[in-house]
């Protein structure tokens, strides 16, 4: 299993396109691949866990770069071209199951919602932070509310450390 989240979940992306024949599953927290990478594009199928803020200011959900990060971020791609990168490689179907999280309060203003494709040995999964900004979803690790007015809201709808958990337990390493 491999995860990161921002940088860390960029260096997921790249770790999974290497090792992935060594790897059961990876996740990716707050971040995407890169447009034009320094490493080859991923060959081999992989579960993945997929988690995304519309609103995040330092990883635009539809890909690009914001322009104040221009001397630190390489273009990447849309959250949505990531994932379909690896349902693809997956030989996934197109549409996903889509289950809304249950909202920890109705006038939260963040949402997350579960995209799906596969089953319990080969999955791809997008967990998609509606309203969310660059910060990990947590009902237990809050960020102060001063903090939220530059990196975006934080959703509370669950925990990520149990959502990876129950993504990666079932998982196994494919064999070749």
């Amino acid at each position: 299993m491999q995860g990161g989240v921002s940088k860390g979940g960029m260096l997921a992306y790249r770790i999974a396109a290497e090792l992935a024949p060594r790897l059961a599953a990876f996740s990716t927290v707050l971040a995407s691949m890169p447009v034009a990478a320094a490493y080859a594009m991923p060959t081999t199928p992989l579960s993945a866990l997929i988690i995304a803020s519309t609103n995040d200011p330092f990883i635009p959900y539809g890909g690009g770069k914001f322009p104040y990060t221009l001397w630190f971020s390489a273009p990447m791609l849309a959250v949505d071209a990531s994932v379909a990168l690896w349902r693809e490689l997956a030989d996934l179907p197109d549409t996903p199951q889509i289950s809304p999280v249950a909202k920890l309060s109705s006038d939260a203003a963040t949402r997350a919602v579960r995209h799906t494709w596969g089953g319990d040995t080969l999955q791809v999964r997008l967990i998609k932070i509606e309203g969310g900004g660059h910060a990990e979803p947590s009902r237990k690790k809050r960020y102060p509310g001063w903090f939220s007015r530059f990196p975006g809201r934080q959703n509370a709808d669950l925990e990520i450390a149990e959502e990876a958990w129950a993504f990666f337990q079932h998982k196994v390493r494919r064999r070749a």
